[in-house]
């Protein structure tokens, strides 16, 4: 019997075995977890705005060396018309649009200061596809952080809201755009 070869242990008793199936396990509940947070089952960690796809708008701060206050406020519907002629709609849905519009309170608002960053940065261009501003907004401010939403001369992060604008397009149509050229055309 000492000639007998040795009999094969069961996969669970390997160390590779045991690996691979935590592995498995982590992969599938993510998966999981993953698939029920697209699909809404999963509650919101906002629990102020449990019904919106976008956060809640913030005020931001301006120091008063760099407040815009020597310019006149625009009102809402000039801002909106701007927007659109740069192809950005304030939400997906008119639900969505009419609550964007009434975070437009004054020219602190994080929606106002994002749409007037949009209108700089696009100056004389605009978006190929549609872009939403509460989309733009949630990847802008994913990016930075809502305490940190502008820079020390008080204006938006130019390179993080041009990467806003294309996660958005990407987040919201599915494409794979890389770079903002690939967003925008003259007109």
């Amino acid at each position: 019997m000492k000639n007998d070869p040795a009999r094969p242990s069961s996969w669970w008793q390997t160390l590779p075995g045991i690996l691979t199936a935590i592995a498995a396990t982590i992969t599938a509940i993510t998966g999981l977890v993953a698939a029920l947070n697209q699909t809404g089952l999963l509650p919101s960690r906002n629990s102020d705005n449990k019904n919106s796809s976008f956060p809640a708008p913030t005020t931001v701060n301006p120091s008063p060396e760099t407040s815009n206050t020597d310019k006149p406020p625009i009102n809402s519907q000039k801002l909106e018309q701007q927007l659109a002629d740069i192809n950005i709609k304030l939400g997906s849905t008119s639900k969505d649009a009419e609550k964007v519009r009434g975070y437009f309170v004054d020219t602190n608002s994080s929606y106002y200061v994002l749409s007037a960053g949009c209108l700089r940065l696009l100056a004389k261009r605009r978006l190929k596809k549609t872009g939403y501003l509460d989309v733009i907004d949630k990847w802008y401010t994913a990016s930075v952080g809502s305490e940190n939403y502008l820079n020390a001369t008080g204006d938006l992060y130019v390179e993080q809201l041009k990467q806003a604008l294309i996660k958005a397009q990407n987040d919201y149509y599915g494409d794979q755009i890389n770079t903002f050229d690939q967003l925008i055309e003259s007109y």
